[in-house]
């Protein structure tokens, strides 16, 4: 049985929380919705939500990580939508933003107006509106389609520790020139103020040196050596590796 239904068929809470915990890790709430489908995804996102609702303070998700994983159910259930029309849309978007708004007549194909959707809306930090679009084309079995893909190693710290890693950038057709993390693996990866501005001195480095693509965009993510799950990494680092990776990408001479 999947995550999800194990937490339905039990009402012990030490069992429950194990559930719960992992379900929160790694790419397990992705391939759950992944799985479920336009009949399922209603019921499953109210069961996601009563069971936060209702558990113990302490054992509620984090503020960010419950955000987070409202953001992916509410693009799951995007992504699943038989009713297609602007207003079931709003709907859906406004629990992510009440100040949410979409045009109010169906003036192209579905796929373009939810884009359009999307990329109007203000997403919470650190997601963006090409983070929700590949979550949303990953549900509907349409993925953004991968012009390249370069790998390369790098040195981390996960809780103090220093761990080894691959990196992996991803050049995806029909963008802005945003990066953004892989919302199957990474979404619920908590990244340190010092990763941050590393990722964010790369793409500095690049766009000084006009090399920054604005029609593609890239998308990235980190795997242990070990394929163990991970929560949160930091260290500067990665800044080397992200310029390094971002180059080789961009067939660009450093």
């Amino acid at each position: 049985m999947s995550i999800l239904e194990n937490l339905k068929n039990t009402g012990d809470w030490s069992i429950r929380y194990g559930l719960w915990d992992k379900l929160f890790s790694g790419d397990h709430l992705f391939q759950e919705l992944l799985g479920l489908g336009p009949d399922r995804i209603d019921n499953a996102v109210m069961t996601i939500e009563q069971i936060n609702a209702t558990a113990q303070e302490d054992d509620k998700r984090p503020e960010w990580e419950w955000i987070t994983a409202q953001c992916l159910m509410t693009c799951a259930q995007v992504a699943y939508l038989r009713e297609r029309t602007p207003e079931r849309l709003l709907q859906l978007l406004s629990k992510i933003s009440p100040q949410a708004q979409i045009p109010a007549n169906l003036d192209s194909n579905w796929q373009d107006f939810v884009k359009t959707g999307l990329y109007h809306l203000l997403w919470p930090e650190p997601l963006s509106p090409e983070w929700a679009w590949d979550a949303v084309a990953s549900f509907g079995k349409t993925p953004r389609r991968v012009l390249k893909r370069v790998k390369i190693a790098i040195l981390l710290l996960e809780n103090n520790v220093g761990i080894t890693a691959d990196l992996t950038l991803e050049l995806i057709e029909e963008g802005r020139g945003t990066l953004y993390p892989n919302p199957e693996t990474m979404s619920f990866v908590l990244y340190g103020e010092n990763f941050w501005q590393s990722e964010q001195n790369a793409i500095a480095f690049l766009q000084e040196e006009k090399l920054w693509p604005k029609t593609t965009d890239v998308r990235w993510m980190i795997t242990r050596k070990s394929h163990e799950a991970m929560f949160e990494i930091n260290g500067g680092s990665a800044g080397g590796a992200f310029a390094l990776g971002l180059a080789k990408l961009l067939d660009a001479e450093l």
